[in-house]
Order: C-alpha cells, then sequence, then structure tokens
C-alpha cells in the first residue's frame, strides 16, 4: 500500500494498492538496491506520479507468456 497524495473525500490519506516487482534478481535483501517497479492495481489513481525514469508500468506484464 503507498501513500501517493490521493485524498478520500475527508481528506484522509487514500492508501493506493501497487505491486513491487524487482527487475533483474529474485530478492531485494534489507538495504539493497535495484532498480524496482511499481505496478499498480487500478492504474487510473497513479496518473499524477513519476518514477526517476520518468514512468511507471499501468498494468501486469507476464514475462513468462
Amino acid at each position: 500500500m503507498w501513500d501517493i497524495g490521493n485524498r478520500t473525500p475527508t481528506e484522509e490519506p487514500a492508501w493506493n494498492i501497487a505491486g513491487l516487482w524487482v527487475e533483474g534478481q529474485p530478492t531485494l535483501e534489507p538495504g539493497g538496491r535495484a532498480t524496482v517497479r511499481l505496478v499498480p492495481l487500478t492504474p487510473a489513481q497513479w496518473v499524477h506520479v513519476q518514477g526517476a525514469a520518468g514512468q511507471i508500468d499501468r498494468g501486469w506484464v507476464d514475462k513468462h507468456a
């Protein structure tokens, strides 16, 4: 769950759900570094978010397909 700036009707933080996808390695150890992707469950709620690379995946990708 991520606080990306969206608000509920009562101005509380609206937590948004996204998977965390670690690129190029099977796990990420505490304190480790890696390139990651956030993959939102509800992409429309994330259109205002920009990552370090300037983009966020807006849907799941099956790399094994």
